[in-house]
């Protein structure tokens, strides 16, 4: 045993520690984050399909690289966390450390087993479904698990909470424990709200980020537990004083930076937004050749320059389509002018998917009554499958199929977003955006939380890995 625990504590284990945390992150935010957040911030630069689908956010990380690589860090979280349980049971230090390494060795061994298997979205819903007798993929979405699990984990945070205070006496141990596991549990926090609050890219970029916070919360987890069993070069000195402030500071500064760039000069508020929420009502219509889908609305007090369609082709060759997209001044479908039109290319599928036009900036007076009009130009054995929304969201512009009034409770569904440039006019819109329902400060909060802890957790494990005290040029931790 004490041999055993000399080679773990040695020097040797030092060196590999540091080099596979700092392996670890360049591959995490050097491969996944930074790719995939410039990505979903600037599609025309980076487009997603460049992105090695290992790695890609649009695709789930179940069973992929990232999943492999995450898995690998929690089975070694799972084995430190237990080598310190049994540590402390032979030098008989209490049942709360035995007890608290104990369950989080367990707790990291399960999870490093579903990174691979997918177990929360597949048995686990299917039997909550059977427990409840609800169907809660459609009505919580693949992330119920979180919901249906939320005692366990309220239960475990409270008794992770109690070791950590009671159990861990080296202060700085105990701040790489607490943010670890704060980070962890924002991470399940994250992952519960994604189907409720984020949509389109906001969702792809929750994703991203909730699974870099699983991935963050379990390095500082395993480099406190690797810290506690007193190897050299554990560096503690990252986690002491002004040394944890600067990060933290740091990490707001440059999101709070970054991020009010990113609204003023690049993000398009959206200014009419029919689309279902939560998930619930998404269907779709589909349209032969010639054949049109409208909707009317009012138009917003900013000026519109691009919109967001849900378009399918469904080809038996797997051909795109084509669909003609019009903006159309029009009173009870008396045409009007033409205000805006043009050629969409529709990827092929069964499903619809979100496709952006961009158009030179529509002004016009507000609450002016406006129709959008799509017309499939497709193959004959092909049809258009347009997305569509249950609830009358605009009870003054009706749906119109093939020029007839039809479905009062039903819409066509649609974004129309503002102009990406910072004027007063984008001001005022993203000022009625943030005030016109809770879930949009909801997730300005969330993803900035989030963003600022993946940008701290790096710096932090980057210089717990190189300690800033030197003695004849070696860190201090490596004399």
């Amino acid at each position: 045993m004490e041999r055993a625990r000399a080679l773990v504590t040695g020097p040797l284990a030092g060196w590999a520690s540091r080099l596979l945390l700092l392996g670890a992150v360049l591959f995490w935010w050097g491969g996944v984050v930074v790719p995939n957040l410039l990505s979903l911030a600037f599609p025309e630069w980076l487009p997603p399909e460049a992105i090695p689908r290992d790695l890609n956010p649009d695709i789930d990380f179940e069973g992929r690289l990232a999943n492999r690589v995450s898995a690998a860090a929690l089975l070694a979280l799972s084995l430190l966390a237990f080598a310190n349980a049994l540590v402390s049971f032979r030098k008989a230090s209490g049942w709360v450390l035995v007890g608290g390494w104990g369950m989080l060795g367990g707790t990291a061994l399960v999870l490093a087993r579903e990174e691979v298997t997918d177990f929360h979205s597949t048995y686990l819903l299917a039997f909550g479904s059977q427990l409840l007798d609800v169907p809660l993929v459609p009505r919580a979405g693949p992330y119920a698990w979180v919901l249906l699990l939320s005692p366990l984990i309220a239960a475990f945070a409270l008794l992770m909470a109690g070791f950590c205070v009671r159990g861990l006496r080296t202060a700085a141990v105990r701040r790489a424990f607490a943010l670890g596991l704060a980070t962890w549990l924002f991470a399940l926090l994250c992952e519960g709200i994604t189907r409720v609050l984020f949509q389109g890219r906001a969702s792809a970029l929750m994703l991203v980020l909730e699974e870099t916070l699983e991935f963050g919360g379990t390095l500082l987890l395993a480099m406190s537990a690797f810290a506690a069993l007193g190897p050299v070069g554990s560096s503690h000195g990252a986690f002491e004083g002004r040394r944890l402030s600067v990060p933290a500071i740091g990490s707001v500064f440059v999101v709070l930076t970054l991020g009010t760039l990113f609204v003023g000069f690049v993000f398009r508020a959206p200014l009419v937004d029919a689309r279902a929420t939560a998930g619930y009502g998404q269907y779709w219509v589909s349209l032969g050749h010639q054949q049109s889908v409208a909707q009317g609305f009012r138009m917003p007090a900013a000026p519109v320059s691009r919109l967001s369609l849900r378009l399918a082709n469904r080809d038996p060759e797997q051909r795109p389509g084509v669909a003609i997209w019009r903006v159309v001044d029009a009173v009870d479908w008396t045409p009007g002018g033409v205000l805006r039109e043009g050629r969409l290319a529709v990827p092929a599928g069964d499903l619809p998917a979100w496709v952006d036009v961009d158009f030179p900036l529509l002004t016009a007076d507000e609450g002016r009554q406006l129709f959008l009009q799509v017309v499939a130009d497709i193959e004959p054995a092909a049809s258009l499958r347009v997305g569509m929304v249950k609830g009358n969201r605009f009870e003054d512009g009706r749906l119109w199929v093939n020029s007839e009034p039809t479905w009062p409770d039903q819409d066509l569904a649609f974004v129309a977003h503002g102009a990406p440039e910072l004027t007063r006019g984008k001001v005022l819109s993203l000022w009625r955006l943030l005030t016109s329902g809770w879930h949009w400060p909801a997730q300005v909060a969330t993803a900035a939380t989030a963003l600022m802890l993946v940008t701290m957790v790096p710096v932090l494990l980057v210089s717990a890995a190189w300690p800033r005290g030197r003695a004849g040029g070696i860190p201090s931790g490596l004399r």
